[in-house]
């Protein structure tokens, strides 16, 4: 009997499986593929920290695009062809920790306290996995690494049959669900609780069987994400459509301007679609004297659009020029589905989020730094900065940038994901 100590965060590290060939969605790379914004794998994620020391993924493609999570990519562990048994062994050889919990890449409602309730669940069993709706849940699982031996040995069988397979495809579970799929999904299945037979695997029950349901076509893709989409409330105009909305604060003399214009082209190279209002403070004119444009709004049209196969350009006057426009009337006229993040500049009354920009010996006073709707500060080295926001470089616009990439991710799973478990 191998002694194992109990498990808790310290001792678990996360297995996503994403190796499978997603047929049924066209063979795309499934857990790459965005479900409400964000792409499928980062909901799984949400679901899992900090209830683990870190994270594995188990993929055989697309393996540039896996690695830039930062998180160790591993292949199947020989011999090929094994489903997700091959997967969990080399996550099982690959574990720095005690204990692997398995999870696929496709379940985005898994419960979160999956990790905490297998884990308390024994102070013995080597082997335990979610069990819900009258079915076994065989790949969200936690094991102890001394099973490897065993399973490397099972594969390495010239046949494998499913055996006493414990309730593997008994049962009813919604739609989608690996113990209730036919075909290779089922099969799969099947072989996978035909090895964790062989080690008495303990149950561990959830009422709610749908938190365990995988989405494998575009059909479950679409219904998912509308079923998931979160209510419209009134409010600081934090959103336009799916695209969270975030202000730059700085005072002149910061190099407002010039960072932007450096940051967005990493932006652009993160695959965002960026729209950006600036608010100015003096009468501006955009078009351009003697065009036809020009002419006809000084002959009284109130509101010209000219467009080209290239880009197109509205040009509105405002019907009460002393009345200042409120950063509502500016978002209204955004394409929702042409962005997937918007920057302010300016408006840094208004209750939205935003980043300071702040440099030593600024000619003005830098923004308030006790202003609660503060995400982070952009700063050079010298500045003295609160401890309890992020703090950026202000001359590193990749640093910015990726800063960006990672709230607006964290935005969109926070829309989406529930407070409690």
């Amino acid at each position: 009997m191998v002694a194992a100590t109990r498990p808790c965060p310290a001792t678990l590290t996360a297995l996503i499986l994403a190796g499978g060939a997603a047929t049924r969605m066209g063979g795309s790379d499934k857990g790459l593929l965005e479900l409400a914004g964000v792409p499928l794998v980062e909901h799984v994620a949400a679901r899992l920290t900090p209830a683990v020391a870190g994270v594995l993924v188990s993929a055989n493609r697309n393996l540039l695009e896996w690695h830039r999570y930062g998180w160790p990519v591993l292949g199947d562990a020989p011999p090929g062809g094994q489903g997700p048994l091959a997967g969990i062994l080399a996550g099982l050889e690959a574990c720095p920790t005690e204990w692997l919990l398995v999870v696929p890449c496709d379940a985005p409602a898994l419960p979160r306290d999956l990790a905490a309730r297998l884990a308390a669940a024994s102070d013995h069993h080597l082997l335990r996995v979610a069990h819900a709706g009258g079915d076994w849940q065989p790949v969200c699982a936690l094991l102890h690494r001394s099973l490897a031996g065993d399973l490397r040995h099972f594969l390495a069988e010239p046949s494998i049959g499913t055996g006493d397979c414990p309730d593997a495809t008994e049962g009813g579970v919604p739609s989608g669900n690996a113990a209730t799929t036919t075909g290779p999904r089922r099969s799969s299945a099947r072989k996978v609780m035909a090895w964790m037979a062989r080690h008495d695997p303990l149950p561990v029950c959830w009422d709610d069987a749908s938190a365990f349901a995988n989405l494998n076509t575009p059909v479950e893709f679409e219904a998912w994400a509308e079923r998931h989409a979160p209510p419209e409330r009134p409010g600081p105009p934090t959103w336009v459509g799916g695209a969270p909305v975030i202000g730059i604060a700085a005072p002149s003399g910061t190099g407002k301007t010039t960072l932007l214009e450096a940051t967005l082209p990493h932006l652009v190279a993160a695959g965002l679609r960026i729209a950006l209002v600036k608010h100015a403070h003096h009468d501006f004119d955009l078009d351009q004297p003697g065009k036809d444009s020009h002419r006809l709004r000084q002959a009284g049209a109130r509101q010209v659009v000219v467009g080209s196969a290239r880009r197109v350009a509205s040009i509105i006057e405002r019907e009460d020029p002393e009345q200042a426009p409120s950063l509502g009337e500016f978002l209204a006229r955004i394409d929702p589905a042409l962005t997937d993040l918007v920057l302010v500049e300016g408006f840094k009354r208004d209750p939205i989020p935003r980043f300071a920009l702040a440099r030593t010996g600024a000619p003005s006073a830098p923004v308030p730094l006790d202003d609660p709707w503060l995400v982070a500060l952009a700063c050079d080295a010298a500045f003295a900065a609160p401890s309890r926001l992020p703090r950026l470089d202000i001359d590193d616009p990749a640093a910015v940038a990726a800063f960006l990439v990672r709230w607006r991710r964290e935005r969109l799973l926070g829309r989406l994901l529930p407070d409690t478990p």
